[in-house]
């Protein structure tokens, strides 16, 4: 398994088609919605979406008359989502970076955006969709939440949003050395039969298989952080008054949630 699997374009190509098939894209305005209720900003106040991919989250962001801003490693992603901002007469700002680059580079991105930074550049950031937690290095999280709080206003706050290992371990019971049967899933994408199939490591990681089962699935691995682990690695990065939830719209978060959403403020 390829531990820098995150960092090859081939990997985000393969699993485009389910990343951001019509039925995610149709819950992004509702998503936006509720993540803006988090963020407590109020437009045209300039919000970052880190790993923005294809502009899912973004362009939303754009047609609430937010400055929006995204952010992601993936080229071609990016450009799908400043041909689709031209398409509804959207003006959005794209970076392509690894978003731990950006660590420093206020004084820049303030010079390509057009305006003042000089107490913080952004209102507040979104970080969606499990996209934390791929390096194989901690580090590199702790990395990329200092350049993400470094570019916020004082105040401003991160809505981080990813799969809690509370979260895996309610849906695939307990760690396990080899896949349960139970875990290996399959699903229709644009007609085709895909495969998914998980286990959840005793270090916490989650092991993935997935993609089109008649080609060749990625296999993949992602840190999970329990509900203490994110509140630790969020406070060694100096973010305060953090609130956790289940979901978007703030619902208690615990092992039957959807997901694990940190709210911090800069």
């Amino acid at each position: 398994m390829d531990p820098w699997w995150f960092e090859r374009d081939a990997f985000w190509e393969t699993v485009r088609p389910a990343l951001f098939e019509t039925t995610r894209w149709n819950e992004a305005e509702r998503e936006v919605v509720q993540a803006l209720a988090l963020l407590g900003v109020a437009p045209p106040d300039r919000i970052l979406d880190v790993a923005c991919g294809p502009g899912r989250h973004l362009l939303p962001l754009a047609e609430f008359g937010y400055s929006a801003t995204g952010v992601d490693r993936t080229a071609s992603y990016l450009a799908e989502a400043t041909v689709e901002a031209l398409a509804r007469g959207l003006d959005i700002h794209t970076i392509h970076a690894d978003v731990r680059s950006l660590a420093g580079k206020r004084p820049e991105m303030a010079e390509s955006l057009g305006v003042d930074a000089t107490n913080g550049l952004f209102h507040g950031a979104i970080w969606l969709d499990t996209s934390i937690g791929y390096s194989p290095r901690k580090s590199d999280d702790l990395d990329a939440l200092t350049a993400v709080r470094g570019l916020l206003r004082p105040g401003a706050r991160l809505v981080l949003e990813t799969l809690g290992l509370e979260c895996g371990l309610g849906r695939d019971s307990a760690a396990s050395e080899s896949p349960p049967e139970a875990s290996v899933e399959a699903a229709l994408v644009d007609g085709a039969p895909w495969v998914l199939q998980r286990r959840i490591t005793a270090e916490g990681w989650m092991e993935v298989r997935w993609g089109p089962a008649a080609g060749h699935p990625v296999l993949y691995r992602h840190r999970l952080y329990s509900a203490s682990d994110i509140v630790d690695t969020l406070r060694d990065v100096q973010f305060r008054n953090i609130t956790l939830h289940g979901d978007l719209t703030g619902t208690p978060y615990g092992p039957a949630a959807s997901t694990l959403v940190a709210v911090a403020e800069r």
